[in-house]
């Protein structure tokens, strides 16, 4: 007989297929960001764009095909959920949908898997006009008008380290329900499971470090580009007022007026070109952040695919001879501890937090004693989701929720506490009277 609670598998899976719908949600609100015309047209713009897209790009390769990880990582959970299972949702679990995955139990998420890569926008071209009496001076600028959009370039700095942010809120570390299956169980899959989902929070890891080059890139990019524009704009507003003064002199000292006047706008022009060497000097130190990030994510591309290929989309089902082995197994537990398999009746749980209703059959309703009950025939009880929703339902109903287990085996740990913890006002019982194996 299994000992392990094929809950703590369908909670991590679910969990998972929650990290796939949350990453993509990430992934599309990066993509939201209007970069278009950010870098500009003129001087080092083009050259930064260009650096800047490729490293974008390549994050964004692995991003979308870490969103498909985390849902194939989900299936496979779901499935190694079902080899264990002893109930008799075992058979229904183990069909497949048009992919090849277990079939989405009610209430939880199907994932989100991606079938082609999301366009992260480019920063590349301007078209920011030219600030007023720009013509005192075109034509003597090196780099001319640095005519990109700074407050683009600085919004997609921030998307990029939202994302970054998000991805470490995501999969930072592992979660309750991960942890729960990594401590709690003993089964030949765990080791491998385990090494793919480190093997995600690694990628992941990864991609959230070249958001963060990214974000730096294109902030000191954008900082700088636009105190440049700025400085510019004021210089030649300056010049212009200079001219109009000197414009404004008597005929007679047209001579010298101009003479001053070439000395004004030379200097402009000097000031001008020192700045854009500045935003050139900025730009290229920024692609340093750009090189790591494309670096990084070179080396993480072929380590999503790799993960790709372990965890595949389209998971082998159960034999179904196996997942009846397990229900026959499962109900001689019901059976000694009494449980009449044919009055089993489905009950209906809200989830607090996403308001999304999820099925349950418990194993026994007593209606007339106020009771519900749930045989657990397992070496480690553990809070699985499967019993939050019964110890929701039995509060709210105003039953008391027992837990039927092995007696002188099974290990409760801190279960009752943590379910009175979790659900005031609820009376839970754990029942350790009756031999199951």
């Amino acid at each position: 007989m299994t000992d392990v609670d094929p809950e703590l598998f369908y909670d991590a899976a679910a969990a998972y297929k929650e990290n796939s719908d949350h990453a993509a949600a990430a992934l599309r609100k990066l993509a939201g960001v209007h970069a278009a015309n950010a870098a500009g047209t003129h001087g080092v713009g083009p050259q930064w764009a260009t650096a800047f897209d490729a490293a974008a790009d390549e994050a964004g390769q692995v991003a979308f095909r870490l969103v498909n990880v985390f849902d194939n990582l989900g299936t496979l959970l779901r499935q190694d959920g079902i080899n264990h299972d002893e109930t008799e949702e075992a058979s229904t679990l183990n069909q497949r949908d048009a992919f090849g995955a277990p079939i989405t139990p009610p209430g939880q998420s199907a994932g989100t898997y991606i079938d082609a890569a999301v366009d992260v926008g480019s920063v590349a071209g301007g078209g920011d006009p030219e600030p007023p009496h720009w013509d005192l001076v075109r034509g003597q600028i090196t780099d001319g008008w640095p005519d990109g959009h700074p407050d683009r370039v600085q919004a997609v700095g921030s998307a990029w380290e939202t994302f970054g942010h998000d991805l470490v809120h995501i999969d930072d570390e592992p979660g309750p329900e991960e942890q729960r299956l990594i401590v709690d169980v003993e089964a030949a899959e765990i080791a491998f499971v385990v090494d793919r989902l480190n093997e995600a929070r690694g990628v992941s890891t990864d991609i959230a470090g070249a958001c963060g080059d990214l974000s730096r890139a294109a902030k000191d990019y954008g900082d700088k580009l636009k105190s440049v524009k700025d400085d510019m704009a004021f210089v030649v507003r300056h010049l212009d007022l200079i001219v109009k003064i000197l414009d404004g002199y008597p005929p007679q000292l047209h001579l010298i007026t101009e003479a001053i006047k070439r000395t004004f706008i030379a200097t402009a022009v000097t000031q001008i070109n020192g700045l854009n060497a500045a935003l050139r000097t900025t730009a290229t130190a920024s692609m340093t952040d750009l090189t790591s990030a494309a670096t990084a994510m070179n080396t993480a591309l072929p380590a999503v695919k790799t993960l790709l290929t372990l965890v595949p989309r389209r998971v082998d089902p159960t034999p179904a001879q196996r997942v009846n082995d397990n229900r026959l197994k499962g109900r001689r537990a019901e059976q000694l501890a009494g449980i009449d398999q044919d009055a089993k009746v489905p009950i209906q749980v809200t989830d607090p937090k996403t308001g999304a209703l999820r099925t349950r059959i418990p194993d026994e309703i007593d209606p007339v004693n106020r009771v519900v009950r749930e045989v657990k025939n397992v070496q480690k009880l553990d809070a699985t989701r499967q019993i939050r929703d019964m110890a929701q339902w039995a509060r709210d109903n105003g039953y008391t929720l027992v837990i039927v287990v092995d007696k002188g085996r099974t290990n409760v740990g801190s279960v009752e506490e943590t379910l009175r913890g979790e659900y005031p006002g609820l009376s839970i019982e754990i029942d350790r009277s009756i031999n199951l194996s």
